[in-house]
């Protein structure tokens, strides 16, 4: 049932012939809002997780490295900031990994190339009338223009 609802808000690309240049009206403003929108937050978002995690994993496992082997603070006034880096240096490893792995998993999602993205929002009809959208090959050409050709090999 929902197969045939999400067709139904898929957009038409007519095929005159087993190959041609297409011009897709819209196509680039949808994908720009595709690139603004929650996908594209994430692979931001990844990324700057991934330099913030990288940059206190390194702090960390350089603190257990390189770290003193006793440290000494005021009781009254407590430790300072760089004492806190060194009293614990594998809990802020810790949370640099955590930091790494959850800005891999937002990277691993990525973003869908043009190709992709006019292969799942778009419907394809071939010259015959029937759906040919699992059997084509899409190339960008520009903006709008994609060439599309239906893949025989693909059938």
């Amino acid at each position: 049932m929902q197969a045939g609802t999400e067709e139904k808000t898929k957009d038409r690309i007519e095929l005159k012939s087993s190959a041609e240049d297409c011009h897709v009206v819209g196509f680039s403003n949808k994908y720009a809002a595709y690139l603004e929108g929650a996908d594209g937050d994430a692979v931001y978002n990844g990324r700057l997780l991934m330099g913030i995690g990288l940059v206190i994993g390194a702090v960390g496992v350089a603190t257990l490295i390189f770290g003193p082997s006793t440290i000494t603070y005021d009781r009254l006034s407590g430790p300072t900031f760089f004492q806190y880096i060194q009293l614990y240096p594998g809990p802020i490893t810790t949370v640099g990994c955590v930091c790494v792995a959850w800005a891999r998993n937002l990277l691993s999602k990525g973003l869908m190339s043009r190709e992709s993205y006019l292969q799942a929002h778009y419907l394809v009809i071939g010259a015959d009338g029937r759906d040919v959208s699992s059997e084509i090959q899409v190339r960008h050409l520009s903006d709008d223009r994609f060439h599309v050709s239906v893949d025989p090999s693909l059938v």
